[in-house]
């Protein structure tokens, strides 16, 4: 113990020595990038300049394997890293695509960056190991997205949007930090959708079924609240493109690069000639007023309920409206695995083990990394109703696919070759709903 707390006073020491020489690092290598390398090595630029000024190990080390060992796809806005191994998982044609025009329509909005933009899609072992459990997260001039959170078309067009709008907004403020109500805000109204519906349809959905306290009294902590933070992500994206529209995007972009966050509600009243609370009493009223989006409503009242259900751990329930929602709306990967996951928590394997097997077939996604997930599943099941002759057939089925995260920081392989060997059972059963509870109700930011 005292050992480790030397360590981590000595490291804090040496951080903040360091700290202005990454700072000045960071803006050399930007600037030599824009003069040496405006036409052909903006992508090593902009890595070499987060690396340094973004040295923690994790970082540094992600970005320096994915610039020498993955394959480079240099597109005309773009420059999209991936390694080998996800080319036969994921449709990269359609990424691909997506990221291009992602990246033409942030540069219009945003204006022309200093260096090309980096999406990295690193390999899914890599950052469990690096502990980086987060859908995607931003970086100067860099976008790290998980390869695993790449559900359909739609989510990973609105991922990318939301991380490259969060690239830019570093450079329109570069050495300050706003709240997260517009940090966020401003990367979801970029997104436009979630999961295919219009951001404001969600909040409508959301403000109809709760009361939610006002947005403007959320400070970072209870932002990022695991629970809430869904919710608390979509209403900010909301509440943002409601003040997008009273000031016009170009108003909105000066103000953006100029308030910060002890100034940011005066700002507002400023230019808008109204408080911030009462911009958002006009938001919600608004909202209840669109008859374009209550043709969304029954449906995204469902979603809502069914995840809300599961961020309070009821289990039970949460099952139950995730097959409603399927049996009204059809197939939706999404509900899918949590009616999946829900009859695992429920010790109901057999359940468990069939929509699994539905999840694996299923040949719509745009992602094939979760089939490994759903034949490790189907083993655990095999093996807690001592089925142990199928439960060792669904494990050699899943050390066929590439390995994912799993649960307990391990990969679908580790734990595969674990099981081969010894039967999964009620000790490490509960190891995982362990695993489960702690993931649930730990804070995010991305």
């Amino acid at each position: 113990m005292l050992r480790a707390l030397i360590t981590a006073l000595l490291a804090l020491i040496a951080w903040l020595f360091y700290l202005p020489v990454l700072v000045l690092g960071y803006f050399l290598v930007m600037l030599f990038g824009e003069i040496a390398f405006r036409d052909g090595w903006q992508g090593l630029a902009a890595l070499a300049g987060v690396a340094v000024a973004f040295s923690s190990g994790k970082y540094l080390l992600l970005l320096a394997w994915s610039s020498l060992a993955y394959r480079r796809q240099r597109l005309g806005h773009v420059t999209l890293l991936y390694p080998r191994s996800l080319e036969r998982a994921l449709k990269l044609d359609e990424m691909q695509r997506c990221a291009e025009e992602s990246a033409v329509e942030v540069k219009q909005s945003f204006g022309n960056p200093l260096l090309r933009p980096v999406v990295i899609l690193p390999a899914p072992t890599l950052l469990m190991h690096l502990r980086c459990g987060w859908a995607g997260f931003a970086l100067p001039y860099t976008v790290v997205i998980n390869p695993v959170s790449v559900d359909s078309c739609y989510g990973w067009r609105e991922l990318l949007r939301h991380e490259l709008a969060h690239t830019a907004t570093y450079r329109l403020l570069p050495l300050r930090r706003l709240p997260a109500l517009l940090l966020e805000g401003l990367a979801v109204y970029w997104m436009r959708t979630g999961c295919g519906f219009p951001i404001d349809a969600h909040a409508l959905a959301i403000l109809s079924e709760e009361l939610c306290e006002p947005l403007f009294l959320l400070d970072g902590k209870t932002f990022y609240q695991r629970h809430n933070a869904f919710r608390n992500y979509i209403l900010a994206g909301s509440f943002t493109g409601h003040l997008v529209r009273c000031m016009g995007w170009e108003q909105f972009r000066r103000f953006y690069a100029r308030t910060s966050s002890r100034r940011w509600m005066q700002d507002v009243q400023h230019i808008c000639g109204k408080s911030v609370m009462e911009l958002e009493r006009e938001w919600r009223q608004s909202l209840a007023c669109r008859e374009d989006l209550t043709s969304y409503l029954p449906q995204l009242r469902l979603y809502w309920k069914a995840l809300r259900l599961v961020h309070h751990w009821r289990w039970e329930e949460a099952v139950v409206r995730a097959e409603e929602y399927l049996q009204q709306y059809g197939w939706d990967i999404l509900f899918a695995g949590l009616v999946s996951e829900g009859y695992f928590v429920l010790r109901q394997w057999e359940r468990c083990a069939e929509w699994n097997r539905r999840l694996a077939e299923d040949s719509s996604a745009l992602n094939r990394l979760n089939v490994g997930l759903c034949w490790l599943y189907i083993g655990c099941c095999y093996d807690l109703q001592g089925k142990r002759a199928e439960a060792m057939e669904a494990y050699r089925r899943a050390l066929q696919e590439l390995p994912v995260p799993a649960w307990n920081y391990e990969s679908t392989h580790t734990l595969a070759k674990r099981h081969l060997k010894t039967a999964f059972g009620e000790k490490q059963f509960a190891q995982y709903i362990r695993y489960r509870i702690q993931t649930l109700f730990a804070g995010m930011e991305a």
